[in-house]
Formats: structure tokens, C-alpha cells, sequence
């Protein structure tokens, strides 16, 4: 069941999510060019209820975290990477690909910039896919390292599995809350199942379940919940009353 395949379908966000979302990653992400973002649908259709993905009667986080450490998938690689606190490992998961570095006045990329890896221009480098906002872009290994390596001393624990539509493993970790709002961090496994397609970093205010209801917004389909911890439960809760006090 683990790590079979993978929802490849764009994310639709709202405009202030989405410019949010935008901001956190040119934060960490100095060296990735951005291109201008774009909005599939409207703040209005961005923000109309949909189901809360259900937490299964058993919800058994302990058994769901031990099949995937033993299904020999990437998924439960990077499980294991992220609980043995190493980058390394975990990088080793990800799909990264080879490609050529962006020019320094490049606006429409999503790879390395050239003058800041210190590298001639067109030079090909190791880069590493991370999910911003629904759309994967490329940071350099450096990059991706050090940002790995400071959410990883935050000491991540396992908080959520989810199966997407396509039978492909998602799982999110909580840590300690950052002065911004970041407090969770997700990665999702590729469509074969041996690569992780993508690591994502969050923040309270757009949770991993919020995550799966954008997607189901956007024709998706629906994420189901495999397992869920109480502490995961309580801070989807936290951003439902913060949601529900903001519309008064």
C-alpha cells in the first residue's frame, strides 16, 4: 500500500495563503530564482467548506509509523531519516535531478541561482525538489541541507499519514512552534514509490488537512487519513477557531 503512487495535481490556494506561503520560501530559499505565482481560483471558490478528511476508527499512529518503517519504501526511509535527526538520509530519499543553474536575472525559474552557488553560468548542479505553495521547485544541495539540518534539530515527531487519492504516502511531523507561525514539516512519496517527490515546510495557519482540502477544492480528489496524533488533532482545531473568530 505504501508509496504506490502519486497525486500530481496542482494545488489551489488562496491569494493570501499563497503570498504567505511565497514569502516563507524566499525566506529560506535565497538560493532558488521565483517566478511570478499565480492563482488557479478565486478567494471566494478558494475558501467554500469541504469535508474534513475523517480520522479512522482505529487510528493507530504507533502500528500505521511501524508498517511504514518495514514497507521497504522511500516513505519509510524518510521516516526513519527524519526520526534518526540526518539530513543526509533523507536527502537521500528525495528525487533530485540534474539541471542546469538559473542566470542571477532569471524570473521564471525554480532552480539554483548561478551567482550565488559561486558557479559559471549554465553549470549543471544537484538539485533537490521541495513543494512550495503546490508547485515543486528546486534548491541547491548546500540550501536544502542547512534548511533540513534546522528543522531537523527542532526534533520533528510524526503526527499524520495520510494516502493520497492515487495510493501515494503523505506524512507530516509537528515541532515546537517558530516565532513565524512554522511548525510542521511533510514530505510526499513519488509515483513509484522509491523516491520521495517533495518536502514541504508549514505553518500553523495552513495545516497538512487544509493542505488536503485545497486539493480536493481544486478537483484533486481526497486525501484519506491513515492515522493522526491527538497533538495534530488539537492544532487543526486551533486554526478552525482562529479560521471561524477571523469571519466574525
Amino acid at each position: 500500500m505504501f508509496g504506490k503512487s502519486l497525486l500530481s495535481t496542482g494545488l489551489a490556494a488562496a491569494v493570501a495563503i499563497s503570498a504567505l506561503v511565497a514569502a516563507y520560501a524566499v525566506f529560506f530559499r535565497s538560493d532558488v530564482s521565483q517566478g511570478e505565482s499565480e492563482n488557479d481560483e478565486s478567494v471566494t471558490a478558494a475558501l467554500t467548506p469541504t469535508p474534513t478528511a475523517a480520522v479512522p476508527p482505529s487510528n493507530d499512529l504507533d502500528r500505521v509509523r511501524r508498517d511504514l518503517l518495514s514497507s521497504g519504501s522511500a516513505a519509510g526511509e524518510a521516516l526513519a531519516a527524519i526520526e534518526a535527526r540526518s539530513a543526509t538520509s533523507l536527502m537521500a530519499t528525495m528525487a533530485a535531478e540534474q539541471v542546469p543553474c538559473a542566470p542571477a536575472d532569471s524570473r521564471g525559474g525554480s532552480k539554483p541561482r548561478c551567482d550565488l552557488l559561486g558557479v559559471p553560468a549554465g553549470t549543471v548542479v544537484t538539485a533537490y525538489p521541495i513543494d512550495v505553495g503546490g508547485q515543486i521547485v528546486l534548491g541547491s544541495e548546500a540550501g536544502v541541507r542547512t534548511q533540513l539540518e534546522a528543522w531537523l534539530a527542532r526534533e520533528p515527531v510524526l503526527s499524520l499519514v495520510a494516502e493520497a487519492p492515487s495510493g501515494a504516502i503523505f506524512c507530516a511531523f509537528l515541532v515546537a512552534r517558530d516565532a513565524g507561525g512554522a511548525d510542521w514539516i511533510s514530505f510526499q512519496a513519488s509515483v513509484s514509490g522509491d523516491k520521495l517527490e517533495s518536502v514541504r515546510f508549514g505553518v500553523e495557519t495552513y495545516t497538512p488537512i487544509e493542505l488536503f482540502r485545497d486539493i480536493e477544492r481544486s478537483g484533486g480528489g481526497t486525501y484519506r487519513l491513515l492515522a493522526v496524533s491527538d497533538e495534530q488533532i488539537v492544532r487543526e482545531q486551533a486554526r478552525h477557531d482562529r479560521f471561524e473568530e477571523a469571519k466574525r
